[in-house]
């Protein structure tokens, strides 16, 4: 858990082994968080990630990859939609700080 209360929960349809390796920079931030492996994907289709996507012309059934931040009353603080590992980490972190401060 972060000093302002915070935590992060990662949600994925991959295994456990699987994030471990793609939330690779959320440990080396030092941050504490849980994983969720969501392979009937149920969460994902709850918050609306979960549906038919297209690559390269090809349409398949796949996840979005988003984050939704969640205050301590359960309200959708911030999104990030179209999520890209690489910097994702200090973008969560800098979103949690400022609103913290708030």
């Amino acid at each position: 858990m972060l000093k302002c209360g915070a935590k992060i929960i990662i949600n994925n349809k991959f295994t456990i082994t699987l994030l471990f390796f793609f939330f690779f920079d959320f440990l080396k931030k030092q941050l504490s968080f849980s994983l969720v492996a969501d392979e009937e994907h149920a969460l994902m289709e709850a918050f609306g990630t979960w549906g038919e996507r297209t690559f390269m012309g090809r349409a398949y059934l796949g996840t979005s990859r988003s984050t939704f931040l969640i205050d301590p009353h359960g309200t959708i603080a911030h999104v990030w939609e179209k999520v890209k590992p690489a910097g994702h980490a200090e973008e969560v972190l800098a979103k949690i700080q400022e609103l913290a401060h708030v």
